[in-house]
């Protein structure tokens, strides 16, 4: 800023001091004669015929001259330097409106310029006010997605499956009873949904339905705490033969409970999200033998098998 104030202090210098010196400078006049040559003040002709009444007067008062002398001095004429004439007061005057109106429009260039900077220096603190609520706006925004998302997560259903206890008795038909729970707070609804239950060697959780049984829900599940019930079977015996009875007690054999649920909830529309419950389990038995003498079996239970996340099941 103070460099341009310096600039234009300097131009308004620069303009005056050219006017000033186009002003003063001097008119150069006509040389003026000299006011005792009365031949000059006379008109052309007039000049010839004084010159030859002069040239008859001296010839009647002394001898006759040379006719190159005569000549020169009839020729000879005397110039004085003329002086400066007036200066024109009209030029002057102009002169002096169109000093004044160059000042004028030097100053309003000048001002001009300072206006120019102090508005771009306006300009340049507004731009940086519009990027911080930029930034205040985004981070806004991003709060309220962060919190309707931790709304839905809150409010939207979750579908869990949970095996019952497996008995294994000298019966023509093995089966497995379950629930399904839905723990959210809205109504699940339900696209398809199988389970099975098989026997292998491998500990490791199945990877494709061999015998999946349709787990037989309703299309809507209401938010329950108790659970629904159901039961499914062994396929495709129905029941465990007495060796497979045995390999699952002495840990040779595996029983695996899987399956998966398909559903959408209320937020479907919002987010086109096919939500999935994936399911394994695995029954495995206690170490820890009954004391001898009683008719008990070893304690048995279920357990998730595998990582939370992978999908074991698929369709």
């Amino acid at each position: 800023m103070a460099s341009i104030r310096v600039a234009g202090f300097a131009l308004v210098a620069w303009i005056v001091f050219c006017a000033f010196q186009q002003s003063a400078s001097p008119q150069t006049g006509k040389p003026r004669q000299d006011p005792t040559d009365k031949t000059a003040q006379l008109p052309q002709g007039d000049k010839k015929a004084s010159g030859a009444s002069a040239a008859n007067a001296s010839g009647d008062r002394t001898a006759p001259e040379d006719t190159a002398q005569k000549e020169s001095r009839n020729h000879q004429e005397v110039y004085v330097a003329a002086p400066e004439p007036a200066v024109d007061e009209v030029s002057r005057t102009v002169n002096v409106l169109t000093l004044i109106c160059t000042v004028i429009l030097a100053g309003a260039g000048v001002y001009g310029v300072r206006v120019g900077v102090r508005t771009l220096r306006i300009l340049r603190r507004q731009a940086a006010a519009a990027i911080w609520a930029t930034r205040a706006a985004t981070r806004s925004a991003n709060a309220a997605k962060a919190s309707i998302g931790l709304l839905i997560n809150k409010e939207r259903a979750r579908i869990r499956v949970q095996p019952g206890a497996l008995s294994l008795p000298a019966s023509p038909i093995h089966s497995v009873e379950y629930k399904v729970f839905n723990y959210g707070y809205t109504r699940a609804f339900v696209q398809r949904a199988q389970v099975e239950i098989t026997v292998s060697a491998d500990k490791n959780p199945p990877r494709r339905p061999e015998h999946s049984w349709p787990m037989g829900l309703t299309p809507a599940i209401e938010p329950s705490a108790e659970g629904y019930p159901f039961r499914t079977y062994f396929f495709p015996l129905l029941a465990l033969t007495p060796e497979q009875v045995a390999g699952v007690k002495d840990g040779q054999l595996f029983v695996h409970f899987w399956g998966a649920v398909y559903y959408k909830d209320v937020f479907f529309e919002a987010e086109k999200d096919l939500r999935v419950t994936r399911f394994t389990y695995i029954w495995l038995y206690s170490d820890l033998t009954p004391p001898p003498g009683s008719n008990q079996e070893r304690h048995g239970y279920w357990i998730k098998n595998g990582n939370e996340g992978e999908d074991y099941y698929e369709t």
